[in-house]
């Protein structure tokens, strides 16, 4: 056997071990997200991907070219109707141009995307002879900047800049399809060879003969091919050329033009004998396999091979997922795109170490809710767990031993009182202390078996632990055992072997409470501080002193803590550090000045649950959403999440622990980290900043427009909202990317920038037009910046009429109209001159009449106010209704100075009249009458003795007649309606007439209405309408014998006829006889109160319409 086949052997038998599939130990995929359809994908199947030398990422699939910029996709489709669109949905692959321009094959030709306009170019390989030839499978462009598309028949030299196509054809096997291949290969080698992938096998092009060579699958020869359909081609950076073929992996050895094929496993499915699709190098190195069974990672230095055929993440396992196509991006992230989705795997270390149980059950944690921690040495943790018991890891192995309360009798060495671990603790003897939430363990050293504390020692008092949670335990300097609990504190005296408790500390006749303690330490004073629900407690033993902390009332006053609750202490000589459930808090042990941090000052989250301080004395807190460092000289904070590999954002209190050598330890609801903070790695890569699209909200809607590869943009006219994105083209975590802008017009630069933290958009509203200049620069997750940044001018036009032209043609139009104003005003101002002259004499004449009317005017209201007095002395006093009646009202209202209505009262003899009168018309001419039937009454009752009420009202109808009969030949018709009664106070007899008034007596809650006759006095027409005299008209007379309790109301119509209520209508009879019998049970003067109060309400702002006249009595003797 020569030498040569040695080694071969030797190769393959290396290659057959290392293509095994690693059950155990395999390192987990470091998967940080996957892409969809529900991400905005336009499709989930992924057939190629590439990075520009922008930065973005662009994903080809089975339906649609896409963009990513870290935050969103933007998706480009085939649109029938526009020539600049894709000529085809089904993206095969991709290649950057020599000016930047992409190329896209497509199954339907090649596209060409220009960057600066926004648009695709087409570009048909078809020709006549080969009309169905249109299916681009590759298009490569090599070192000379050619482009070489790959079509089923043809490898195509293509010329963009002269639209030439130079097709040279090769072998092609009739009988032999290309279905499910989604590309063919391209390659230009290390030696400038070209190298194509086909359906018949691997093809060599000599560009200076133009000829080809074809290595093909010999079934017979081993170190041939495996298959002839070639899916894939890579040369990696030891010069190997990797072929993936639709059944296996194969390298090339140009030395003995030998291929050697991956063999599989005879106990495992080995996916390199299955399609490979594509093969791809890192920058570590290493070779990523992907096949249509999964992926698979080789390292060419140690031979060693994963394989993953299935993928976890979110919780989620996408089982056998085929991989089409692999690229590393410039800072070192995999994207891997399968018929799944498009998958993102870190390959660089994070910043944490995670400890958790994973899908496979590895390592066997109990449970990845981690509630105490504490190191033993390198290798071993004990970890506390919630309600799943203790746990015992070996981090070097990987072997993890289980103590419960679940153990059957014979596995007494694994048991322990509760599954609830709260706290662990070992002392300086070596005793390992575990608190529970029922009971206390102690394990002695070099011992495996745990024992209950209470039962081992005797001690009095020892029930305190039962059903209470101890929160921690702690060992002072004289060797006592701490520990705090949720009912109190409690010591341990190990010499004496007593234990003492604690449920308040009497100070100076003060009770301190302590309920619920949550942490113990000691300083180096030997003062004692708990930190409890009631607060900070200090106790200092040797003074015997106490003093408890508590929430002040200012939060920055310095005085007291931020929240009464202490979860955390951590003592720093002259500092004590605590955390509490509202903020981290600094407490000066000298001057007792408190200093608060909150989430304003940069905190993830106000609960501080532990705190650890590194070797550089910065301070490490965990949080309700992650970790976060504390520099202390600088007085910031650095925050920390998921996305650099913390078990998750919910940590645990007291859930921590620092070793000698610096490693820190953090225990949470999804497992525990650990670190060194000098050894952590940020990412020091500058991002490059790309500004990608702006949208437009104004009076033509909403518009987006893209500006990627563009420096300046025009802003149509009547746009109020503009809304920039940019991206930081950092892929690691993009959307804790930070960013700043500032926005000036280009003869201002000295604009200050905006930081704006993670947001990757800036919106403006309402900008002036002129010319602008957006500057935005980023930094990456990390916070190293890109200075320099990347900017974007606008030009914001307006429409004409605000230009400038329009402006001076504004300004020219606008002085010719003042012109003519001022010359009409002139003008007018010359005719105004002498309408005001006109106007002043006609004023002038005005004020003189004016002066004459108001004397005149002063002369009639003195004369009225004189006939009112001359009217008021010939009318009855309302003394007289004292002296007649026990009980009466009187509302008298006239409309004007003088009245139309009176209201007349005699008593003659044993006879009392009482009279309500209504002269026709009011004012001046009722006056008069007034006065007339005055008069007359006074002579019919006193002078001529007649008390009989229709004989009196016949006799003033006579008299009255007689009086106004003819005056000057003028006939004239006023007239007075009224009622009249006559009342004898001996036998309480009431006689009645009316001429049209009627009168009311009530009685009994019933009105009893008395009707007076239907013609007024003094109105009577003698004559008829053919001249003949007519009968006389007599007034009857109505004889009422009066009871006790009877009310008479007499009235005019003034009050029933007013104006008012919510429609304007008449007050009307109906409603005033219901007044009286709501009101007749009062006192007559609450009566005559409640009817004014009524007839104000009424009228509503209307003007009283006419005089008012209401008299009531009681007129029984």
């Amino acid at each position: 056997m020569t030498i040569n086949r040695l080694n071969i052997i030797l190769f393959l038998i290396l290659l057959w071990n290392g293509c095994r599939i690693n059950a155990t130990g395999r390192p987990e995929l470091n998967i940080s997200n996957l892409y969809t359809i529900e991400n905005g994908l336009s499709q989930t199947n992924i057939s190629c991907i590439y990075q520009d030398s922008s930065g973005f990422i662009w994903i080809g699939t089975w339906d649609g070219l896409n963009r990513f910029d870290g935050y969103e996709f933007k998706v480009y489709h085939h649109q029938p109707d526009d020539s600049f669109s894709l000529s085809d949905n089904w993206i095969r692959s991709m290649c950057a141009g020599s000016n930047g321009d992409i190329w896209i094959a497509t199954s339907n030709g090649v596209n060409r995307y220009d960057r600066q306009k926004g648009k695709f170019f087409r570009y048909d390989v078809s020709e006549s002879t080969y009309p169905d030839d249109n299916i681009v499978y590759n298009i490569y462009r090599d070192k000379e900047n050619v482009l070489w598309l790959k079509t089923a028949l043809h490898l195509i030299r293509f010329n963009p800049a002269l639209n030439t196509m130079e097709r040279f054809e090769h072998y092609n096997d009739p009988f032999t399809y290309t279905k499910g291949a989604n590309t063919f290969p391209v390659y230009e080698c290390h030696h400038n060879n070209l190298w194509i992938g086909s359906k018949d096998g691997l093809l060599y092009f000599d560009r200076d003969l133009q000829l080809f060579k074809r290595y093909e699958s010999e079934k017979n020869n081993p170190f041939s091919l495996n298959s002839n359909l070639i899916y894939s081609i890579t040369e990696d950076s030891y010069e190997n050329l990797w072929i993936g073929t639709s059944q296996g992996l194969c390298r090339y050895n140009k030395e003995n033009n030998r291929f050697y094929r991956y063999l599989s496993s005879a106990t495992s499915v080995n996916m390199l004998q299955s399609s490979v699709y594509c093969v791809f190098e890192d920058f570590k190195h290493h070779l990523w396999i992907g096949t249509h069974k999964g992926l698979c990672i080789i390292d060419p230095k140690t031979n060693k091979t994963e394989t993953y055929t299935e993928f976890n993440y979110n919780n989620r396992t996408y089982l056998t997922p085929k991989v089409h196509s692999i690229i590393e991006d410039a800072s070192g992230i995999i994207w891997v795109g399968t018929n799944q989705g498009l998958f993102k795997i870190e390959t660089q270390k994070r910043k944490f170490n995670l400890y958790r149980k994973s899908i496979n059950n590895l390592p066997a944690f109990s449970s990845n809710i981690i509630s105490s921690i504490y190191v033993e040495n390198d290798s071993i943790i004990w970890l506390g767990t919630s309600g799943e018991g203790l746990n015992r890891f070996n981090r070097l192995s990987g072997q993890v031993t289980i103590y419960n309360n679940d153990r059957p009798s014979s596995a007494r060495n694994y048991y322990i009182t509760d599954n609830d671990i709260t706290s662990i603790w070992k002392d300086r003897k070596g005793w390992l202390w575990i608190g529970t939430s029922d009971g206390l363990n102690i394990k002695e050293p070099g011992g495996m078996q745990f024992k209950n504390f209470c039962e081992t020692s005797s001690i009095m008092y020892c029930e305190v632990f039962i059903n209470n949670r101890i929160n921690d335990i702690y060992e002072d300097h004289s060797g006592n055992i701490w520990f705090a609990t949720n009912r109190g504190m409690h010591k341990y005296d190990r010499k004496k072997k007593q234990l003492r408790s604690f449920y308040s500390i009497y100070y100076n006749e003060i009770e301190i409470k302590l309920n619920k303690v949550y942490k113990i330490i000691e300083d180096n004073d030997s003062v004692f501080w708990a930190g409890t629900s009631n607060g900070l407690i200090r106790y200092n033993p040797a003074r015997g002193s106490c003093t408890n902390y508590i929430q002040s009332r200012n939060l920055y006053s310095g005085t007291g803590l931020s929240s009464n609750t202490v979860y955390t202490l951590h003592d720093a000589d002259s500092i004590l550090w605590i955390g509490t459930s509202y903020g981290l808090n600094m407490l000066d042990k000298a001057t007792e000045i408190f200093t608060i941090y909150t989430e304003t000052d940069g905190l993830p989250d106000n609960k501080i649950y532990a705190i650890e301080e590194d070797r550089s004395h910065n301070l490490w807190l965990s949080t309700n959403k992650g970790l976060s460092k504390f520099d202390i000289s600088k007085g910031t904070f650095k925050n920390f999440d998921i996305t650099d590999g913390l078990q998750g954002y919910d940590f645990l209190r007291n859930s921590s622990f620092h070793t000698e050598n610096g490693e820190l330890f953090f225990g949470g609801i999804s497992g525990f980290n650990s670190f060194f903070p000098d050894s952590m790695r940020f990412n020091h890569r500058i991002p490059a900043i790309a500004i990608t699209s702006i949208e437009l909200i104004g009076s033509f809607g909403k518009r987006r427009l893209l500006v990627e590869g563009r420096d300046k943009i025009i802003i149509p006219p009547g746009t109020q909202i503009y809304t920039i994105y940019f991206s930081a083209l950092d892929f690691n975590c993009p959307e804790r990317n930070n960013y700043a802008y500032r926005m000036s017009r280009e003869i201002d630069n000295n604009t200050m920038w905006i930081y704006i933290g993670n947001h990757h958009s800036a919106s403006f509203t309402n900008l002036t037009p002129g010319k602008y200049e957006f500057t935005v620069k980023g930094s990456n997750n990390d916070l190293i910046w890109n200075k320099e940044g990347v900017k974007l001018k606008l030009i914001i036009r307006t429409k004409f009429w605000n230009t400038p032209i329009a402006y001076f043609t504004y300004i020219i139009v606008l002085l010719f109209l003042i012109s003519l104003i001022i010359y009409y005003q002139f003008r007018n101002l010359r005719n105004s001159n002498r309408v005001l002259r006109e106007k002043e004499a006609a004023s002038i004449e005005i004020a003189r009449q004016k002066e004459e009317l108001a004397i005149k005017n002063k002369d009639i209201t003195d004369s009225l106010n004189y006939a009112c007095r001359i009217q008021e002395a010939m009318m009855p006093q309302q003394d007289t209704f004292k002296k007649c009646f026990s009980e009466y009202f009187l509302v008298y209202h006239p409309k004007s100075i003088v009245s139309g209505d009176f209201f007349w009262i005699n008593q003659y003899n044993n006879k009392i009249f009482v009279a309500a009168v209504d002269c026709t018309g009011h004012g001046v001419p009722g006056a008069f009458m007034s006065l007339i039937g005055i008069e007359l009454f006074r002579r019919i009752t006193n002078i001529r003795g007649l008390d009989q009420p229709a004989q009196i009202l016949n006799i003033l109808n006579e008299n009255f007649a007689g009086i106004f009969s003819d005056v000057a030949n003028i006939t004239l018709r006023d007239g007075m309606d009224l009622a009249l009664c006559v009342f004898d106070i001996t036998t309480n007899v009431m006689e009645f007439a009316g001429a049209v008034n009627p009168v009311y007596i009530v009685r009994d809650n019933k009105i009893i209405e008395i009707k007076g006759d239907r013609f007024s006095v003094g109105l009577e027409d003698k004559t008829s309408k053919n001249g003949e005299q007519r009968e006389k008209l007599n007034f009857t007379n109505h004889r009422v014998t009066l009871e006790k309790d009877d009310i008479v109301y007499l009235f005019s119509d003034g009050y029933v006829d007013q104006f008012g209520g919510p429609a304007g209508r008449k007050y009307k009879k109906r409603r005033f006889k219901h007044l009286l019998l709501n009101i007749h049970k009062h006192p007559l003067q609450r009566q005559g109160f409640l009817i004014e109060e009524s007839f104000e309400d009424w009228k509503q702002g209307y003007e009283q319409i006419d005089d008012v006249l209401v008299i009531g009595i009681k007129p029984y003797h």
